[in-house]
């Protein structure tokens, strides 16, 4: 029994509360997970949370083997050249 919160699995907010751990390590900075947190998949790599928000997409795109031009593609996005307008009306109001 602990001696603070006199119970037998301190809850948070105890002095000795521990949070469980689900066996899995980040393969980034090499922290264990805790039961509940967020974790992702990267190529069978178990990547924390806070890990992936440092990652580069460029990082990523790498690692499953695509390119910055396989990305914009995935999404649809592609690169436009802008024409001079022949009747001189500004039109930086339009949409694509």
């Amino acid at each position: 029994m602990c001696e603070y919160c006199h119970q037998l699995h301190c809850p948070p907010g105890c002095p000795n509360y521990a949070p469980r751990m689900s066996g899995l390590t980040c393969e980034e900075c090499g922290e264990p997970i805790p039961v509940g947190a967020v974790y992702w998949d990267v190529d069978g790599a178990c990547v924390c949370d806070d890990c992936l928000k440092t990652i580069s997409v460029f990082d990523l795109l790498d690692r499953k083997g695509m390119t910055y031009s396989d990305l914009l593609e995935l999404l649809d996005i592609r690169q436009m050249e802008a024409e001079e307008s022949s009747e001189g009306i500004d039109r930086r109001d339009e949409r694509c």
